[in-house]
């Protein structure tokens, strides 16, 4: 599907939402698709043998993410990857630690074809779910049809991943109040200077959106990141620049979960990453930091979680 034409982005209730350009935009059709893609991200019949969810892997309480260092498909296996936080995806735009993706609806169908993920198609995941009653009713609500096709699928589950956004972040409101604590401030000095984080990790989301080899995969599993899907030299373990949003719910980091802690992603990155890997990022190097000035800085990155917000809970959607 052509993003560019097949999407529109709306605003309801402070959510982004997507439709298909051909479906009626009214509020009762928006809130019947993000209704539906709650239910379709909580359902396990997508999944070729009933047991694997996309919230299997981006597990609400976890903030979207995985506890798990390598997510764990359909076969009970691990996967290679940890999966990726959702919050503040954009309609448009790059998915996946590799970027295979290049808009929400696009990634849908990746993991549903995954044999070690979900292991189903899109045509096989519609026909499962069109034997389940409440969805014939869900979708016509949502698209003005109960035709169940990979394209509203795609489209519903995708509405959903749009609304989940963290903007109210303990430094967002301390920021907005003027009561930040003074290691916090020191914490973003140091994030924005000398510690170079921000090279990175940068505007609003603390993402780039891009690609860099930073060391990771050179010491554990030389996963070949974004190079494996462009086959350039310059891109081989080279990965997308996370959000640093809700940090403090979404360890273990890195693509491959390789990082239990903050003190120890501080660790790779004070000592210059992998300076033995010929593909390093050039932004990548050595820097000095009292221990004083690391809790600094893993009390700023602390801070861009909410604490007041009560971790998400899975809802009691699917299968009913």
């Amino acid at each position: 599907m052509n993003a560019s034409k097949s999407l529109c982005l709306t605003t309801m209730f402070g959510s982004a939402l997507l439709c298909s350009t051909g479906c009626d935009s009214g509020a009762g059709h928006q809130a019947g698709q993000l209704e539906l893609g709650e239910s379709l991200f909580f359902e396990k019949a997508l999944s070729e043998k009933g047991n694997t969810a996309c919230a299997s892997c981006h597990r609400p309480e976890s903030s979207f993410a995985d506890r798990q260092r390598g997510s764990v498909g359909q076969n009970g296996k691990p996967g290679r990857r940890n999966a990726p936080v959702l919050f503040n995806r954009p309609a448009v735009g790059f998915e996946f630690w590799d970027g295979r993706a290049l808009s929400l609806i696009d990634q849908v169908a990746h993991p549903l074809a995954d044999p070690d993920e979900m292991g189903s198609s899109m045509e096989d995941a519609c026909r499962r779910i069109e034997r389940i009653p409440k969805y014939r009713t869900m979708f016509a609500q949502a698209f003005g049809t109960a035709r169940i096709t990979p394209e509203l699928v795609a489209t519903a589950i995708a509405t959903y991943v749009a609304s989940l956004q963290s903007y109210q972040s303990d430094y967002d409101r301390g920021r907005r109040t003027g009561s930040l604590l003074p290691r916090v401030l020191r914490g973003e000095k140091l994030f924005q200077g000398r510690a170079r984080c921000v090279l990175c990790h940068v505007g609003p989301n603390f993402t780039d959106e891009r690609f860099h080899n930073t060391g990771v995969s050179w010491k554990s599993s030389r996963d070949p990141g974004r190079g494996e899907w462009t086959g350039l030299q310059q891109e081989m373990r080279a990965f997308k620049t996370p959000t640093l949003r809700e940090l403090t719910r979404t360890a273990p980091y890195m693509h491959d979960g390789s990082f239990a802690s903050l003190d120890q992603v501080i660790d790779h990155y004070v000592g210059g990453g992998a300076p033995q890997d010929p593909r390093l990022d050039p932004v990548v190097r050595p820097i000095r930091l009292t221990l004083g000035e690391r809790r600094d800085l893993i009390e700023f990155l602390g801070s861009l979680s909410d604490s007041r917000r009560p971790p998400f809970q899975t809802p009691s959607l699917a299968g009913q």
